[in-house]
């Protein structure tokens, strides 16, 4: 993922505030945008922040930690949210930070434990819909796109101008690689002024779309194209 400026929480009152947080509260908007909608003096928490969870603060009745742990606000969300309730005896407290490539795993292992009668079907079905309840929350805790982002394109042309430039003789001479070295100069060069950037998490984490496709079709270019004589 892209680097953040990830800090602790320490104030009592914040940790008490996430520790008291319920699944119901996690799916909802209200609860969310309290989190982590900028109001113009940035979020309450961002989802990078971590904190120390307490022994005895964490899992089903009978299977609380028995140590205290460091974790992430917004695993500390996905796991209150989606896991504890139904999917702790399957799943425990999931601590990797959720990608595309997770989400394929975590899926995985709840189909063989409904095939295996661990997890009944209702409990996958109350999963599924919560995550579908939670997807319009997504847009508050990682926007799809920032201005920033959008912005980017400027800053990219004058770059690409630059390059085009760089590379005229290899351009002129029909070389089939230089169209390749440039995008992939222009990646590095997109990377490097979004870096911090959170919408760059949508393609980081493998939910829609790839950096190296996706953004650079809609903002750095289509790439070579065979040319058809008439």
């Amino acid at each position: 993922m892209a680097k953040r400026h990830a800090k602790e929480i320490k104030n009592i009152n914040d940790i008490n505030y996430l520790l008291s947080l319920s699944e119901d509260d996690c799916l909802t908007s209200s609860i969310i945008n309290d989190m982590f909608t900028d109001f113009g003096d940035g979020p309450r928490f961002n989802t990078y922040d971590y904190f120390l969870v307490p022994a005895n603060s964490y899992g089903s009745e009978n299977k609380k930690n028995k140590k205290d742990f460091y974790t992430t606000v917004g695993l500390w969300i996905f796991n209150k949210a989606f896991i504890e309730k139904d999917l702790f005896d399957i799943l425990g407290y999931v601590s990797d930070t959720y990608t595309g490539k997770i989400d394929g795993k975590i899926n995985t292992k709840l189909s063989y434990a409904v095939m295996e009668d661990k997890l009944s079907v209702d409990a996958l079905k109350r999963f599924e819909m919560k995550i579908q309840k939670f997807m319009p929350l997504c847009n508050t805790i990682s926007p799809s796109y920032t201005k920033e982002m959008f912005l980017s394109e400027e800053k990219i042309n004058k770059k690409k101008q630059q390059l085009l430039k760089k590379y005229d003789k290899e351009i002129k001479a029909e070389n089939e690689k230089v169209m390749d070295q440039i995008e992939s100069e222009l990646i590095d060069y997109a990377k490097e002024i979004l870096d911090g950037d959170p919408s760059l998490d949508m393609f980081e984490s493998g939910a829609r779309g790839s950096f190296n496709n996706n953004f650079k079709s809609m903002f750095i270019s289509k790439g070579a194209a065979k040319r058809y004589s008439a």
